[in-house]
């Protein structure tokens, strides 16, 4: 209880500095009007994932404003994911760090240092930051930014966020309220509906160069002439940076034996997709399955990933940043979901599904109290045991995906 008490009084104190803070950039700024109507997006999440459930957002803010300047602050992890969107005039990369505890110490100077080189001159008049969870970031950037109209969600939507942004509501001048249940998707473009449109379209985005499209066609050139008729499942085999995501290895080598059963005759290819810490997962997927498979783990960029996902017809992973980008290459997805809340964070898309036991203990059970388990009451995850392959299976249909 004396933790928590200091913890919201530090943070108390860290929005009263920010506050003060910002009444010094604005006393030696010299801003002049925006030629444009500004709207400033910050987003500084590291994930692959909350990256892509945003991308609708951007989206739809160019098409309620289509001759706004719309600017993005993005972490420089995700930029390659966005640097080629057609829906943003300006990209900025803030660079936070990874270490939470330094973050807290210099992030008043990060942020005020960032607005100034930026914001000094020009101030947005718009400044949203779309993230329903607590931040450590983009709130200050928001306001230090000068924008006089600054909206996020509540800092009362979950309970971690009333602690750890204690009074980071003081930060802007609209707040959305936690409004029941949602998915982020639908939580995101709340706040084009907040400011008085309704989105034209859910669906998501992923935005490759022509030349990531020509690697990807190049590279399965070669397997497409040898089958033809053959069918290309993707595989994420990662859980992200949870282990409790994680569906076992070896159920996802006995999925892959009954879906080569079951399409004996079309010549099934896995292609694998992760970062670099699942390449021990590849190695060992390669050896024990017997089959065709492209391991592409750790050997592509984000949007070179997503070129090669396209040309899938179906793709089958644990709740990951590779998911959702599947899901934003626009193909069939099965989710395999255990210690997250698939309600909030499923694949997104109209071919897209989920499979998960939704067992009392998880978030679900528990009536969405958390939106993830940080830890597990068994020795290993068994809402991720108990989900064996055979129910996967009887949720995967790749003919009649393809087909649709």
């Amino acid at each position: 209880m004396l933790k928590k008490t200091l913890i919201r009084v530090f943070m108390l104190l860290s929005v009263v500095m920010a506050l003060l803070c910002e009444r010094i950039l604005a006393l030696f700024s010299r801003r002049q009007e925006n030629a444009k109507f500004t709207i400033l997006v910050v987003r500084l999440d590291q994930t692959l994932g909350d990256s892509s459930m945003n991308s609708p957002l951007l989206r739809e803010l160019r098409h309620a404003y289509p001759h706004a300047e719309i600017k993005l602050v993005v972490h420089p992890r995700i930029y390659d994911m966005v640097r080629h969107c057609p829906h943003i005039d300006h990209i900025y990369r803030y660079d936070w760090g990874s270490s939470l505890a330094k973050s807290l110490l210099f992030r008043h100077w990060l942020s005020w240092k960032f607005c100034w080189t930026h914001f000094r001159r020009e101030q947005p008049d718009l400044a949203l930051v779309p993230r329903f969870d607590e931040d450590h970031h983009a709130g200050f950037i928001a306001l230090l930014s000068g924008a006089p109209r600054r909206i996020a969600y509540t800092e009362k939507a979950t309970q971690r966020k009333q602690l750890l942004n204690a009074g980071f509501d003081m930060l802007y001048t609209e707040v959305l309220p936690a409004d029941g249940l949602k998915h982020e998707v639908e939580r995101n473009l709340d706040f084009v509906r907040h400011l008085g449109f309704e989105p034209a379209s859910m669906e998501l985005e992923f935005w490759s160069t022509a030349d990531e499209t020509a690697y990807a066609r190049e590279f399965l050139a070669e397997h497409k002439q040898k089958h033809p008729d053959g069918l290309l499942i993707g595989l994420g085999l990662s859980g992200g940076y949870s282990i409790l995501k994680r569906w076992p290895l070896h159920y996802y080598v006995e999925l892959a034996t009954l879906l080569q059963q079951r399409y004996h005759g079309r010549h099934v290819t896995f292609l694998l997709v992760g970062g670099k810490e699942d390449i021990p997962l590849g190695a060992e997927f390669e050896e024990k399955l017997q089959g065709t498979v492209l391991n592409m783990i750790a050997k592509t960029s984000i949007a070179q990933m997503a070129a090669l996902l396209r040309h899938c017809h179906q793709f089958i992973g644990n709740d990951s940043g590779a998911m959702h980008v599947a899901a934003s290459a626009g193909i069939a997805v099965t989710g395999i979901f255990g210690s997250s809340c698939h309600h909030r964070f499923r694949a997104w898309g109209k071919s897209c599904d989920t499979v998960t036991l939704e067992l009392e203990c998880g978030p679900c059970g528990q009536g969405h109290v958390i939106d993830r388990c940080s830890t597990c009451i068994y020795p290993s995850p068994k809402c991720m045991d108990e989900l064996v392959p055979a129910q996967v299976f009887k949720k995967i249909n790749i003919v009649q995906n393809y087909l649709r």
